[in-house]
């Protein structure tokens, strides 16, 4: 018996249960058919328009002008176009989410603060009855158990947990400081406070770790520090070493735990450097490379030697 071809209507099922294999387009998809924001798209025209979008994002991210002004384009209503740029915003945080406090792609993150600015900047245009109805999802975003903990627990180390944490603190309150019509209720500690007592526990944490470590370093050890062996030039060193080995499209915040972990520096300090590794106007530039190559000539390493003496070629 031959097959029933299929009609369009069956083609846009398959396609919209393609869609609903992540959590994240269930999550709208159940926003846009009994939520909230019910019937405000039909949910596989928003799934088009919203990955569309998206890739338009990410081929322009060096353009974040560009990007915005690419949604004026949109034939929607300023609802449709707030809520629209409130998903892009959430979709672009999950996908260049390193589990630390800094983004993966700082220019797409830049992207993603002037959608965040342009959808709050719709939302003031919206009447009172549809502003009302983008609260429930802003606050589930500040879910402590149902969203924090969980995170939290795939972050092995201390210090992340409580960057991260003050980044969702200090997001929850800027997002509500100025906000008339919220109250967290008072029965409960706020998301604020949440965050708070789990970082002084985090902290006491590592300070318990951190006594008997400080009470077995010997004087002699102390001693031992070179105040020639800085964090600018041992940074400068690695970033060679990494050069030389061609190592490409490395999460700078991973760099900066590789040298914690070799040297022992504060992590503060070290990312700071990682970020900006050659500061050629500073006086101090020149010194650090030829102090840097002088133990790279020592190991015979003549292709790092050729950069740097590059690198001192173009600074003077």
């Amino acid at each position: 018996m031959a097959r029933k071809p299929k009609n369009k209507k069956d083609d846009d099922n398959e396609e919209l249960e393609s869609y609903l294999t992540d959590k994240f387009n269930v999550e709208i998809y159940d926003g846009l058919t009994e939520g909230a924001n019910a019937g405000l798209f039909e949910p596989l025209a928003f799934f088009k328009l919203l990955y569309a979008q998206y890739e338009i994002v990410q081929a322009n991210k060096e353009k974040p002008l560009t990007v915005i002004k690419s949604f004026s384009t949109l034939n929607i209503t300023d609802h449709q176009k707030w809520y629209l740029l409130d998903k892009l915003a959430e979709f672009i945080e999950d996908e260049n989410n390193t589990g630390y406090y800094f983004a993966e792609d700082e220019q797409l993150d830049i992207c993603r603060t002037r959608i965040e600015k342009e959808r709050d900047r719709v939302a003031e245009a919206l009447p009172l009855e549809q502003r009302a109805k983008r609260q429930p999802a802003r606050e589930r975003q500040f879910d402590f158990e149902g969203k924090v903990k969980p995170f939290l627990e795939t972050l092995l180390d201390r210090k992340a947990r409580i960057e991260y944490l003050y980044e969702v603190k200090t997001e929850y309150e800027q997002t509500f400081s100025n906000d008339p019509n919220f109250s967290w209720p008072t029965s409960e500690p706020s998301f604020g406070e949440k965050c708070e007592l789990e970082i002084q526990k985090l902290k006491q944490q590592m300070a318990l770790e951190r006594k008997p470590q400080a009470e077995s370093r010997t004087e002699t050890e102390a001693a031992k520090h070179n105040p020639e062996f800085t964090t600018a030039r041992q940074v400068l060193a690695v970033h060679y070493l990494l050069q030389y080995v061609k190592v490409q499209n490395v999460n700078k915040t991973e760099i900066a735990r590789f040298i914690e972990f070799l040297t022992g520096k504060s992590y503060d300090s070290i990312y700071k450097k990682v970020r900006e590794p050659l500061k050629l106007k500073d006086s101090e530039a020149e010194k650090d490379l030829e102090f840097v190559k002088a133990y790279f000539v020592k190991l015979g390493l003549s292709e790092i030697v050729r950069m740097i003496d590059n690198e001192i070629a173009q600074s003077s």
